[in-house]
């Protein structure tokens, strides 16, 4: 969650349209692209990792597919000037985003998965409702993602 709030805070910081053009692309070439936003993350301390040293002018070089993919001029300097900001927008908008979407998606499947569970089950002649209540609830989901993404 926290490389798709990442693209989605590149664009909210000026470089549009960056996740339009990221669907264009071969899988293999949005998975490099997450890989280089793992980098910009670890860089900068939001999320765990082996931090680089933001003034080796090698690291100007660790994301060639988010520099070729910009219309504008972006390099680690870029993240390591905005990290306050990054850090702070990506989590607002994995809060505001990432975790609502997410429970959309849950409740969707929760809702589809008890259909499927309380449809008419015959046994010895008489009509049974399976019982999908057991499932865990939402707010027990919402924080093993949240323990996950610390």
């Amino acid at each position: 969650m926290k490389i798709i709030a990442f693209w989605i805070w590149l664009e909210r910081s000026g470089f549009n349209n960056a996740v339009t053009k990221m669907l264009s692309l071969p899988y293999i070439l949005v998975n490099e692209l997450a890989d280089e936003a793992v980098t910009c993350l670890i860089n900068y301390g939001i999320t765990g990792g082996h931090l680089l040293s933001s003034s080796s002018s090698s690291d100007l070089h660790d994301i060639p597919l988010i520099q070729s993919l910009m219309e504008m001029e972006i390099d680690l300097q870029f993240f390591h000037r905005n990290r306050v900001s990054m850090a702070q927008g990506i989590a607002k908008i994995m809060e505001e985003v990432c975790l609502r979407g997410l429970k959309d998606i849950m409740d969707i499947a929760v809702e589809r998965n008890k259909m499927a569970a309380t449809s008419s089950i015959v046994h010895g002649g008489e009509a049974v409702l399976a019982d999908y209540r057991t499932t865990k609830p939402w707010d027990q989901m919402i924080q093993i993602f949240e323990d996950f993404m610390e």
